[in-house]
C-alpha cells in the first residue's frame, strides 16, 4: 500500500517545502506496520529532498520530518540531502543538465560511496548538494518571466496582481 501511494503521483504539499502528502501518508502505513517489528538486520534511512526555492534550506523541514520518522520507527538516520532549485534539472537525466548538476552527481556518488559501506551521508555530500544551483538575482529573473508567460499562455497576465481574497477597505478609513 505504502509503494502505491508514492508511485501515484507527486501528492499535494503539506507546506512549503515539506513533504508530499502521499510521502506521508506512506510513513504513516509504514510507522504503522512496524511497532515491535524486528528487522532481520539494523534498517537506516536516508532522503534526498529537493523543492523549487533556490534555497537548500528551505528542505530542513522535510529532512526533519524524515530523521523523525526514522527514529520512532527504529530505523537508524543515515542523514539526508537538500537540494534547492531541484526544478532547474527538469526531470531530465542528470548527465544531461549539464554544468549545473555536476555538484548534485559528485554529492550523490559520495553519498552512494558512503552507504555502501554502512556509513552515513558525508558532510562533504551534504555540502556539495547544498550548493546553489541558480544565484539569487537569476532566480528571481526567471521566476518573474516565468509568471509573465505563464499569464500570457493562460490569458491571466492583467490579474497576476489581483488579490482576490483580501479584505476589502473598510469606508471611511
Amino acid at each position: 500500500m505504502a509503494r502505491q501511494l508514492l508511485r501515484g503521483g507527486d501528492g499535494q504539499l503539506d507546506a512549503a517545502a515539506s513533504l508530499p502528502s502521499r510521502a506521508v501518508q506512506a510513513m504513516e502505513l509504514l510507522a504503522a506496520g512496524r511497532p515491535g517489528a524486528v528487522a532481520p538486520k539494523p534498517q537506516r534511512l536516508v532522503t534526498v529532498a529537493n523543492c523549487g526555492f533556490p534555497e537548500a534550506r528551505q528542505c530542513a523541514t522535510a529532512l526533519a520530518i524524515c530523521r523523525q520518522f526514522a527514529r520512532e520507527t527504529g530505523m537508524g538516520w543515515a542523514g539526508g540531502l537538500a537540494l534547492g532549485a531541484g526544478p532547474l534539472l527538469d526531470r531530465r537525466p542528470l548527465r544531461e543538465a549539464g554544468d549545473v548538476a555536476r555538484p548534485v552527481m559528485q554529492a550523490l556518488d559520495l553519498a552512494a560511496a558512503a552507504l555502501a559501506e554502512g556509513q552515513d551521508v558525508p558532510a562533504e555530500a551534504v555540502e556539495l548538494m547544498g550548493r546553489p544551483l541558480i544565484s539569487r538575482w537569476r532566480y528571481v529573473l526567471t521566476s518573474n518571466l516565468a509568471w509573465l508567460r505563464w499569464g500570457l499562455r493562460f490569458g491571466t497576465l492583467t490579474k497576476l496582481s489581483a488579490r482576490p481574497y483580501a479584505p476589502e477597505p473598510k469606508p471611511g478609513f
